[in-house]
């Protein structure tokens, strides 16, 4: 099942007691709606840097510096 950001907030708010869905982190009509946009990527990106998920992590080969003396 694919993950979005509504969907990984409606998990959160059902949770939470909530059980009116929104459609979209843009919604201005819905208060969860507006809440959740002020909240959700600054928590998403604390959540991924506070544990080495291996989905998340970027490996790159290092690349030797050469000397030039």
């Amino acid at each position: 099942m694919s993950r979005t950001d509504v969907n990984i907030v409606n998990m959160a708010l059902s949770r939470l007691g909530v059980t009116a869905q929104i459609t979209a982190l843009s919604e201005t009509t819905s208060e969860a709606a507006i809440q959740a946009n002020l909240i959700y990527e600054q928590v998403r990106d604390t959540l991924l840097a506070d544990f080495p998920w291996k989905f998340a992590v970027k490996h790159v080969p290092l690349v030797q510096a050469i000397d030039p003396d």
